[in-house]
């Protein structure tokens, strides 16, 4: 966490809702890994996998990301190709 106070202290300071917050890490391990399998997001980020869950559902709902099948999600934007 050093590393991250250093560089970003104003951004450290602001509150983030817990939604918000699941929400954005569900989407920043989606744009690097491309699509999660059942459980692969809670076990990279430590969360439980309802947390998990609930932040992939809101990318659902924003349209970033589309849900394959029960807990398995890819970038709606590679629906296409």
């Amino acid at each position: 966490w050093i590393l991250a106070e250093d560089r970003f202290p104003e951004e450290l300071r602001k509150p983030i809702r817990r939604k918000t917050a699941l929400r954005e890490i569900a989407r920043a391990y989606l744009a690097g890994a491309g699509m999660s399998v059942l459980g692969e997001t809670a076990r990279a980020s430590g969360l439980s996998r309802v947390e998990a869950g609930s932040g992939n559902h809101q990318l659902v709902d924003e349209g970033y990301a589309i849900r394959l099948r029960q807990g398995i999600y890819a970038l709606a934007s590679s629906k296409d190709g």
